[in-house]
């Protein structure tokens, strides 16, 4: 039993030496966001019932029609009800007050962004960029069931040299792109950025120095905020008049938090930064 013990330490020492306490964590996460999509994913069979028409139903791109029952490595059935992210939701209606020449989104998964801004600034040109060709696949297909694939370009991926190419005119970036932000936005590539808007998920998870350099990287061209993500049980106790949750008021418990969740299995920061130069 003891010689047992030893060697079980021993294999545990080695393995953390291998993959690293990073790493370690990483994993750990990403086998808790696959729990919870297990249990929580889009196979609600109420849900899908009432979401039938897959119409957004509320939030700042209420109306938007989701061509099928697919999200890319978020919840779907928050973005349905239109409570996903419903923390950024009054900073993204005080950006959809500008009148943008260029919107990038960077991660743009199935295209709740991309196409639910493109319907929002018809005059705009979007960038859809992501390294997952099915996730751009769904977001193409969106597009189109909205009638505004004319105006979306679709990207596989982007250097700073390739997003600093894709600024044209008054230009908002999007990003969600789980840490490389930190490759994106640094002290010599700044200047590119200086009259652009710029709302930005931040990855502390991935890299601890990302929320600090970010915030002083943008401090001295940009007026930024900073929000963080709130528990599903607060969301669902304090916006349920704005959201309209009395929809789902019949439904059981489990299914009523599976309607709202955004299915984070850590808090989530963003910043939204607005250029000085506008």
């Amino acid at each position: 039993m003891k010689f047992l013990k030893s060697l079980k330490h021993k294999f545990s020492r080695v393995f953390l030496s291998v993959i690293g306490i990073k790493r370690l964590n990483k994993i750990i996460r990403t086998l808790e966001v696959i729990k919870i999509t297990a249990n929580y994913g889009n196979s609600n069979t109420k849900l899908n019932n009432l979401f039938q028409d897959r119409i957004v139903y509320s939030g700042p791109f209420k109306g938007m029609v989701y061509p099928e029952f697919i999200s890319h490595g978020s919840a779907l059935y928050s973005k349905l009800i239109g409570c996903y992210e419903s923390e950024l939701q009054v900073s993204i209606e005080n950006l959809m007050k500008n009148k943008y020449d260029t919107i990038i989104d960077i991660g743009c998964a199935e295209g709740y962004y991309a196409v639910g801004m493109a319907i929002r600034q018809p005059q705009a040109k979007i960038y859809a960029i992501d390294v997952n060709q099915n996730a751009l696949n769904s977001c193409l297909k969106m597009a189109k069931c909205n009638n505004v694939d004319d105006r979306m370009n679709l990207v596989t991926f982007c250097d700073i040299e390739i997003l600093s190419g894709m600024i044209s005119g008054r230009t908002l970036i999007v990003s969600d792109c789980e840490g490389y932000e930190f490759e994106l936005f640094t002290d010599k590539s700044i200047g590119n950025f200086r009259s652009c808007d710029l709302l930005i998920e931040l990855h502390d998870n991935e890299n601890s120095n990302i929320s600090g350099t970010m915030k002083q990287l943008f401090n001295t061209t940009h007026t930024y905020e900073h929000y963080y993500s709130m528990s599903d049980e607060l969301k669902l106790y304090v916006q349920d008049s704005k959201f309209g949750y009395e929809i789902i008021k019949s439904f059981d418990s489990k299914t009523q938090y599976q309607a709202i969740t955004d299915l984070r299995a850590i808090c989530t920061e963003w910043i939204v930064c607005k250029s000085n130069k506008n």
